[in-house]
């Protein structure tokens, strides 16, 4: 993970970052969907709602996904927006685990 920070991107093509994100991407976006059909179908199951931090952490893993494509694609060098979703996605999977854990 360390070396998608120490990338310069300014000297790659559209289409070497967009390499970049679909390989990330293949790594969370399996899991992320798993945990989130797992909570889903937990909930339909016991015929309780999904609860607040499973919503919310559904929610903020896929804003944090499009975070990363959008601070790949958009920036020539290191920036915020890519920094951000990748802390954001490890802190919404932690929440999508305890949400699963936690579901009734």
């Amino acid at each position: 993970m360390l070396n998608l920070f120490l990338v310069n991107h300014q000297s790659k093509s559209l289409c070497s970052k967009m390499h970049l994100v679909q390989l990330n991407t293949a790594e969370y976006v399996p899991i992320f969907g798993v945990l989130i059909l797992y909570i889903v179908f937990q909930s339909r199951s016991s015929n309780n709602s999904t609860t607040s931090l499973s919503k919310a952490a559904s929610i903020g893993v896929t804003i944090s996904r499009v975070g990363y494509l959008a601070g790949v694609l958009i920036s020539r060098s290191l920036n915020p927006v890519k920094f951000v979703s990748v802390i954001g996605n490890y802190t919404f999977f932690l929440l999508l685990i305890i949400a699963a854990i936690t579901q009734n």
